[in-house]
């Protein structure tokens, strides 16, 4: 029995050490983290603008500096004023201040070029 005990004490500490060297993050780990919360808030930004949000499919979602500001990029897809899905659109999200919908901008090409 003690030696089961020992062997236990000894495979939680191996297991703490593990945790405790992987529980701060790297800078590219930190990046990424900002990056995938960036694209969350321009996400709910694109959603609050949805005629039914809970019905938002995105795609090809990704975060830019392009342009030389931080946005995010993607596709969404909604239910329109029929209930039926209305085909994927483009967007731009600049985190919650601004966020366009391909519908909502008429050269929204350059804007999409420009920043995505």
């Amino acid at each position: 029995m003690r030696m089961q005990i020992s062997t236990a004490v000894a495979a939680l500490a191996v297991v703490g050490t593990f945790l405790g060297a992987c529980s701060e993050p790297t800078p590219a780990q930190e990046r990424e983290m900002q990056e995938i919360a960036w694209n969350r808030v321009g996400q709910d930004a694109i959603r609050a603008k949805l005629r039914d949000p809970e019905s938002a499919e995105f795609s090809e979602v990704r975060f830019s500096e392009k342009g030389g500001t931080k946005v995010t990029c993607g596709f969404v897809n909604s239910r329109n004023g029929f209930g039926g899905m209305g085909g994927p659109q483009r967007f731009v999200a600049a985190g919650d201040v601004l966020s366009f919908l391909e519908e909502e901008v008429q050269d929204f090409d350059e804007v999409w070029n420009r920043y995505c």
